[in-house]
């Protein structure tokens, strides 16, 4: 793990300056989650949210700490929303799956996790793709 604490100080800083920066929030609660402040990390991507309803990966975020902590309905709500937002994130449908199972939904878990492999070999393909286009 990096800095943290000079994390927290820069975040709060970018906070100070532009307290309309749904990106600041969103980072500065990552620190949180990542330090074990979950309340404080909830706060953030909460405020983030606000600020931007529409930026998938606080909803990401949010859902993913939200399985953490044992909130698997709540975490398949904000994953659900996040995969609204930008359907080719692979993560949160693979940690959507997480939270099916975790709830006995095998079958649906099942269907994440195997949307989250097609979505991860398509990007690792469109990866390989731009970087022959570089050379």
């Amino acid at each position: 793990m990096g800095d943290s604490t000079g994390a927290m100080k820069d975040y709060n800083k970018a906070i100070e300056l532009n307290p309309s920066d749904p990106m600041a929030y969103n980072n500065r609660g990552l620190v949180k989650k990542d330090s074990g402040d979950f309340n404080g990390a909830l706060d953030d991507f909460n405020k983030s949210i606000e600020l931007n309803p529409n930026y998938a990966s606080v909803f990401f975020n949010r859902g993913s700490m939200k399985g953490i902590e044992g909130d698997h309905s709540g975490a398949i709500a904000d994953l659900t929303k996040a995969i609204e937002l930008d359907p080719k994130h692979a993560s949160a449908f693979y940690n959507r799956g997480v939270a099916k199972n975790e709830l006995g939904d095998k079958a649906g878990a099942n269907k994440d996790w195997s949307k989250a492999a097609k979505l991860e070999y398509q990007i690792n393909i469109e990866s390989t793709i731009i970087k022959k286009q570089k050379r």
